[in-house]
């Protein structure tokens, strides 16, 4: 009897103790990642990946994931404002003009441009290039074009020369499904990210609703992920709307 009496009480422990642990799997928590709790989410298949950002008139522009400077280079073209680029044996790589009419003239660069980010379209223009220091030389700066070193004349040309922290920390970002964000639903994909603070080779970033328009996905999310792996961005930068 008293065996019988102690499997009963054992049973409402148990009952009681279950009922406990199911209460508390309802409290919801937030979506935060620390970054010591990301080495083990970063899959192996990010590699170097081209995008198209443009195409237009037989130019078409790509980004791309192989980081090939210490920073990025943006420069600025006013109306007539040429920028040529060279390569480094002094050969006329191209020239991009801003025209009197507000078009660009790009019919003197190559057919397909891979670099940071180049739009010349007045409304989003942007050309952006993985760059060397603006000290590496007194006379050009060093960018990077097709997956090679050029040069622009400093004299030529409006510039202004950022690290990748200061960079990054302008723009959105979006995550690729290699390099997802801990404990957010879906990885985070499908957001879009302000980036908040950067660590060596990760960054804090917070979900953004000021980027993609009305029907862009929205859903509070934030934590630290890594931005690159050795040369490699493991982050997409948006063109926002």
């Amino acid at each position: 009897m008293r065996k019988l009496k102690n499997e009963v009480i054992f049973l409402l422990t148990v009952i009681i103790s279950s009922g406990a642990c199911i209460e508390t799997t309802k409290q919801v928590q937030p979506v935060v990642t620390e970054p010591t709790a990301l080495a083990t989410k970063v899959q192996k298949d990010c590699g170097n990946e081209e995008k198209l950002l443009y195409a237009k008139d037989g130019f078409s522009s790509y980004t791309e994931d192989k980081i090939r400077g210490k920073g990025v280079i943006s420069f600025e073209l006013q109306v007539n404002d040429r920028l040529d680029i060279y390569d480094e044996d002094d050969a006329v790589f191209g020239y991009i003009v801003l025209n009197e009419d507000q078009t660009f003239f790009t019919a003197q660069m190559p057919k397909k441009l891979v670099a940071r980010k180049v739009i010349p379209e007045l409304d989003f223009a942007a050309f952006d290039f993985d760059a060397e220091e603006e000290s590496a030389s007194k006379d050009y700066l060093f960018i990077y074009a097709n997956g090679e070193k050029k040069k622009v004349k400093k004299a030529d040309v409006k510039y202004r020369y950022q690290s990748w922290g200061v960079y990054l920390k302008k723009k959105s970002i979006a995550l690729k499904p290699c390099n997802p964000l801990a404990n957010a639903p879906n990885g985070g994909q499908n957001l879009v990210y302000d980036v908040r603070d950067m660590d060596d080779d990760q960054i804090k970033i917070k979900s953004s609703a000021d980027c993609g328009g009305e029907e862009s996905k929205f859903a509070p999310a934030q934590g630290w992920v890594k931005w690159r792996k050795k040369d490699l961005l493991m982050v997409d930068l948006k063109v926002c709307d």
